[in-house]
């Protein structure tokens, strides 16, 4: 009788650790929201973003991309929705609230690309950069009001009242045919790519980090393959610069402009220690051309 008891106890246990990693697994499995906006830090609009989430769907992974995106240039709005997502797992939903005219009678979407991955956020050109590298699956206009936080929605806060709570349903398992009607023509920004004659690249400024420091849409692939400890001719807004172009931070000179290719294998202009962007004073979508000697 011990033996049975102690071979019932024995199973049991199994069967309870079983369930509880069952459980962590499929807990683990649902999709993060993950939030990006131009709202700060501070205030109650991302946390009324994130209540009328949970209030459709308590079990929701909310993640925090970036809320201090201050910027109403689409261009650069778009560059940054794509790269603040492109690490994330591939069943992953971003909500990008992002639109200079929320006011407007622009309608909301909800599109998901070839990675998985569904972005739901105003039709505005935000999505241009994600469409371009993830490519497009399937795209919906967010028309079905059952699926709202509040009808009527709010006019000058969708984030709330459509995007967060459409998030939600779509994190519970409604599949994105279910809440809104398919469209097929986005509106997109135009993504020109760099061009290349010789030894002279031509593309655009993309961006300017908290550092200062100015991102190119121009990619490793543009250069030679051995392009460390050049010296290369840059040339932009009526200016003609002539930096080192180095491997690594450390390795420019101090208080100094020199160029780089970064991380995400974009080339940028720097400066060691201090702000490219205050010296220089860039344009977002400018163009750059840079000059291999």
């Amino acid at each position: 009788m011990k033996n049975e008891a102690r071979l019932i106890l024995f199973i049991c246990l199994i069967l309870v650790a079983s369930f509880g990693v069952s459980c962590q697994s499929g807990d683990s499995m649902r999709p993060i929201v993950a939030l990006v906006t131009d709202f700060g830090n501070a205030g109650a609009y991302v946390p009324q973003i994130k209540g009328a989430i949970l209030s459709i769907d308590s079990d929701t992974r909310i993640l925090d991309l970036s809320h201090t995106i201050k910027t109403h240039n689409i261009f650069e709005t778009s560059y940054l929705v794509q790269k603040a997502s492109s690490t994330l797992p591939a069943n992953s939903i971003v909500c990008a609230l992002i639109d200079p005219g929320v006011k407007s009678e622009r309608p909301g979407i909800a599109i998901q690309t070839t990675s998985g991955k569904i972005y739901i956020g105003p039709d505005n050109g935000i999505f241009s950069h994600v469409l371009h590298k993830e490519g497009l699956t399937q795209a919906v206009i967010l028309d079905r009001p059952e699926f709202y936080y509040k009808n009527p929605p709010s006019p000058t806060f969708p984030g709330r009242d459509i995007f967060g709570p459409i998030a939600a349903h779509l994190a519970s398992g409604t599949s994105l045919s279910e809440i809104g009607t398919p469209v097929g023509k986005l509106m997109r920004i135009d993504l020109k790519a760099p061009t290349k004659l010789g030894n002279k690249i031509t593309g655009k400024i993309v961006h300017v980090d908290h550092l200062g420091n100015m991102i190119t849409n121009i990619h490793r692939t543009h250069l030679p393959e051995q392009f460390e400890d050049k010296l290369v001719k840059v040339i932009f807004h009526r200016r003609t610069l002539t930096l080192p172009l180095v491997n690594t931070y450390a390795a420019a000179p101090k208080k100094r402009l020199f160029a780089l290719v970064n991380s995400d294998q974009e080339l940028e202009v720097a400066i060691r220690d201090s702000s490219a962007a205050k010296k220089l004073k860039p344009r977002i979508g400018e163009s750059i051309i840079f000059i291999l000697k």
